[in-house]
């Protein structure tokens, strides 16, 4: 329950309160996977990236690892690092995950890519594409003609 409303409140950017939640989901469940990302991710929201990448590092879900220290290493430009994580989830998930490649390159600011991927994650009938609106790392894209086209394509609201 404390995991869905962090998720919540994370998509209505009260990162706050987010944090608070998922806080609690650990204390119930500290071994749930995504927690690690999701407490990284609003950590980023709140500009603490050093926490952030402390949290990532601790992730243990598929492809989230890779994906949390892809946006935690460029927030603190570690671009090295960053280049090297985001290889790492193009490698790991590149067949199967195209949308988690698609937040990183969103987060990064690099829309091309990250449009290429997006196109890639409905083609691969990618199941993470449900969580596209209001996905904080993907925020970059939405003044983007190409998101409500992307939007339109996936018979979503805009």
């Amino acid at each position: 329950m404390y995991n869905i409303a962090a998720r919540i409140y994370v998509r209505a950017g009260r990162a706050r309160e987010a944090e608070t939640a998922v806080r609690r989901s650990r204390q119930i469940s500290p071994t749930f996977a995504f927690d690690h990302l999701l407490l990284g991710i609003t950590l980023l929201m709140q500009g603490r990236a050093t926490e952030a990448l402390a949290e990532m590092q601790q992730e243990s879900g598929p492809g989230g690892q890779a994906l949390g220290l892809a946006v935690a290493y460029h927030a603190l430009h570690r671009d090295l690092d960053a280049d090297a994580a985001l290889a790492r989830l193009k490698a790991e998930n590149g067949s199967d995950s195209a949308f988690l490649i698609s937040e990183a390159y969103a987060f990064r600011k690099q829309k091309d890519p990250a449009f290429e991927w997006l196109n890639r994650a409905f083609a691969q009938r990618d199941n993470s594409l449900y969580s596209l609106k209001g996905a904080p790392l993907v925020r970059n894209l939405e003044g983007d003609p190409r998101y409500k086209a992307f939007l339109r394509q996936m018979n979503l609201p805009e």
